[in-house]
């Protein structure tokens, strides 16, 4: 019985380290699947948040992009209401400084010439008769409430456009040309608008310069047409 017995161990301890080897084995192949699975899933994990985070740096791109689009056409479209803002308050400084002009011409002639004149009399007159000096004429016609009012107009206009100016000196690339022709109209308007508030020279000088200055700023006006689309 005992020499029975041997050979049953041995088959015995032999299955015991073949299982051994299996369990090894099969705990290898857990092993390696687990840290295959990990990888897998690590990679995975990577690759969506990559993908993610490069679609949400796409789309803050995007939005970026369109919002400088939309801040440039909104800067745009401002600069573009400004633009007509100032050439219609020039247009509007015009008008009142030609109207004063025409009756500083008027007050000045008739009180040299000693015309009578309905609009001009109590300015070249005083007590029936005409002023001895055609400054004296002036004189009244610039302390006159009503004329005083009309070269404060005058000057309010001036400071508006000054300041609308200001706001225009750094132009988006496609109003460049545009801002250039308004400079010339700018200085035409100044020199217009400044002769109804500070009149000087002789009468003839004063005509000529007055009669040059309304054809320039007119001119000027027509040129600026093409940047304002209400006047086209």
């Amino acid at each position: 019985m005992i020499m029975e017995q041997e050979p049953l161990k041995n088959i015995q301890q032999t299955e015991k380290t073949e299982n051994k080897k299996i369990n090894r084995k099969s705990k290898k192949f857990i092993i390696i699947a687990i840290i295959l699975l990990v990888v897998i899933t690590a990679v995975t994990v990577g690759t969506t948040q990559y993908r993610k985070r490069k679609n949400e740096e796409e789309v803050r791109i995007r939005k970026q992009q369109e919002s400088v689009a939309e801040e440039e056409k909104q800067r745009r479209r401002e600069y573009a209401e400004k633009l007509e803002l100032v050439i219609n308050n020039m247009l509007l400084g015009a008008a009142d400084a030609e109207s004063c002009c025409n009756l500083i011409r008027r007050v000045w002639s008739n009180a040299i010439y000693e015309k009578d004149d309905d609009e001009t009399d109590k300015y070249t007159k005083v007590n029936g008769c005409f002023v001895s000096d055609f400054n004296d004429a002036l004189d009244n016609l610039y302390e006159d409430s009503d004329f005083q009012t009309q070269i404060s107009d005058i000057e309010e206009n001036q400071e508006t456009v000054i300041s609308i100016m200001k706001e225009l000196q750094n132009p988006p690339e496609e109003y460049k040309t545009a801002y250039k022709s308004l400079v010339e109209c700018y200085d035409a308007y100044l020199t217009f608008t400044n002769m109804a508030i500070y009149p000087d020279g002789s009468l003839n000088t004063f005509s000529d310069d007055f009669d040059d200055a309304d054809t320039e700023f007119l001119h000027c006006y027509d040129t600026m047409k093409i940047y304002l689309p209400d006047a086209k």
